[in-house]
């Protein structure tokens, strides 16, 4: 995911989603190896369980740590790679008048939560909350600023235009959008909290 070649498929992909391509990435990855994607993807998710189910111990608690360790790198990976496709198409002004479209909401709902996962976001929440002692709200909001405009879109008129989202009824029977909605609103209000411990 690191390569010069994909970071060029990437760039160059004709979707406004790169999520898609990087997809297609892992599952070509998966094909190589000779394992199915669905099986390859169970035992991924499921190393934690196997080591609680192993009872092995020794080696094999250093072989499921080390499983565990990898699969971590291998999503910091996965999001420096989105994280650097969104970047690398990044526009050169930014919209101050168009409406947001549908594929553009859901990339930013999708791109702060990554965003907000990144270890330079986790420092700056962490260090305002030991320094303030409150949540951090300044610091997600310009995380949301700053992925508007990483997208393409002024920070204030993309703030107006989400804001008439979500006032308006056109999304609101799109399960994807109300989805990735979902999974934003729920990110932001535990982002902070779980820097508290």
């Amino acid at each position: 995911l690191g390569s010069a070649e994909t970071r060029k498929a990437l760039k160059n992909c004709t979707s406004l989603r790169p999520g898609p391509k990087i997809a297609e990435i892992q599952r070509r990855v998966w094909e190589d190896l000779g394992v199915p994607i669905q099986a390859g993807r169970e035992a991924v998710g499921a190393i934690e369980e196997q080591r609680r189910g192993g009872g092995g111990g020794g080696d094999d608690d250093e072989r499921g740590a080390a499983l565990v360790a990898l699969r971590e790198e291998f999503g910091k990976a996965v999001d420096a790679a989105y994280l650097r496709c969104l970047e690398d198409r990044r526009p050169s002004s930014l919209e101050k008048r168009a409406k947001m479209e549908r594929a553009t909401v859901l990339e930013f709902l999708d791109a702060c939560g990554v965003k907000l996962d990144t270890p330079e976001v986790q420092e700056r929440l962490r260090s305002s909350i030991q320094e303030t002692g409150c949540m951090p709200e300044s610091i997600v909001n310009e995380v949301h600023g700053d992925v508007m405009e990483l997208l393409g879109f002024d920070r204030d008129h993309g703030q107006r235009c989400f804001a008439e989202l979500g006032q308006g009824k056109q999304f609101a029977e799109d399960r994807e959008v109300a989805m990735a909605f979902a999974r934003w609103r729920g990110k932001n209000s535990r982002v902070c909290p779980t820097l508290l411990h």
